[in-house]
């Protein structure tokens, strides 16, 4: 079969094409930018760049806690991950993009790319994916010698040497918000995708099958809801000052009920459809029709379920932190909250709170935003009625 002549629109195709690939392997994500592309081209670029210019100024220090079992090396293989990770994506995206993306196309590429198209979503998308990094890459960001160095002189405002100010004991608030994040995101995702994943679980078989199955597990919820979680949670937290895994443990067991019942209601509704009653007929198993089809179905609840409960938790970790319980207790760079305790008697004094306040906000704003996008995207009647 004859290759495309010259001059023919295949041929211009295929040479930028073969510009795009040249232009990825050394900035990848800047064709997608070029092309109009610009979340998912200005995450590429940034995982790539940020990842270069952090071993260039960390050649030292990861060389020589690359591979061990630090927090430091830990750090390393996984900004070197994302930079190949983004890297790859952009040459195999621009090698395989020859033809302009129409609507249909997007379509059928995934909903992801539908939900970039939101510049709302697209914000917020590439603000977890900002400040997700800066998470990561704490180990390495920070000082080695650690926050508490008292190097510097108490309460600088924010400067080029300290970006977020020093606090009361000289110890640099930048340092202590990157250490912050990981406690603040890390237990956050744990207990929200641990709470979500219980709720949607009790609520999901509540739902579909009904019964006295469906009285006893909304009876268990029930109790659960009546406890003071707040009050509880506080008084356990207190007592054992447990880690971060017991912690996330523990916020989840105290946020899954409210998620069950609203997965409840949805599945109960479903499973009333016409096409679930056939399938039922048919004799399909009812674990295959329930995981198959009744909790597809479902997604846009579930999603935005187990969205909001990620921001929950990661609203009670700080809060915890601000009490002086949880990571916060002693660990005095471990949570935000903590961050946010130093700086509420000091309203002068606004860098040593504020900036790991706002960044709490950020992230719990950026997660609704994405989740609102894929609710619309995901829900048919939302699709239909655009």
């Amino acid at each position: 079969m004859a290759g495309p002549t010259r001059g023919s629109t295949r041929w211009v195709v295929a040479e930028q094409a073969k510009g795009g690939v040249a232009l990825s392997a050394v900035l990848p994500g800047l064709p997608q930018i070029l092309a109009g592309r610009l979340v998912s081209g200005g995450i590429a670029l940034w995982l790539w760049l940020a990842g270069i210019l952090l071993y260039l100024s960390r050649t030292t220090r990861i060389s020589a806690d690359f591979g061990e079992s630090t927090p430091s090396g830990r750090a390393a293989i996984l900004v070197l991950c994302a930079a190949g990770l983004a890297w790859a994506w952009s040459l195999r995206d621009v090698g395989e993009s020859d033809a302009r993306v129409t609507d249909a196309d997007a379509r059928s590429q995934g909903v992801w790319i539908r939900i970039a198209r939101d510049p709302w979503a697209a914000l917020g998308l590439f603000a977890l994916v900002l400040i997700g990094w800066f998470a990561v890459a704490a180990p390495l960001l920070a000082p080695a010698e650690g926050v508490r160095s008292m190097l510097y002189e108490p309460f600088l405002p924010p400067s080029l040497t300290h970006p977020m100010g020093t606090d009361r004991v000289a110890a640099d608030v930048y340092h202590r918000f990157l250490l912050g994040a990981r406690a603040t995101l890390g237990v956050g995702l744990f207990a929200g995708f641990g709470g979500a994943v219980i709720g949607i679980l009790v609520g999901a078989v509540a739902g579909f099958f009904g019964g006295w199955l469906d009285r006893l597990l909304m009876r268990t919820v029930d109790f659960f809801i009546a406890l003071p979680k707040l009050v509880l949670l506080i008084a356990v937290v207190g007592v054992l000052q447990p880690g971060p895994i017991v912690l996330g443990l523990f916020i989840a067991l105290v946020q899954w009920p409210a998620l069950a019942r609203i997965v409840r209601a949805d599945v109960a509704m479903l499973s009333e459809q016409e096409f679930v009653k056939a399938l039922r007929v048919l004799g399909m198993p009812h674990w295959r029709i329930l995981l198959r089809h009744v909790i597809p179905n479902a997604q846009s609840t579930l999603l935005v379920g187990v969205v909001l409960s990620v921001a929950n938790a990661m609203l009670i970790e700080a809060g915890l932190g601000f009490l002086g319980l949880g990571l916060g207790g002693e660990a005095y760079e471990a949570s935000w909250g903590v961050l946010i305790r130093d700086g509420a008697d000091l309203g002068q004094h606004w860098w040593i709170g504020g900036f790991a306040g706002l960044a709490l906000v950020a992230v719990v704003v950026s997660l609704n935003l994405v989740a609102d996008a894929a609710r619309d995207e995901l829900d048919p009647r939302a699709r239909m009625s655009a």
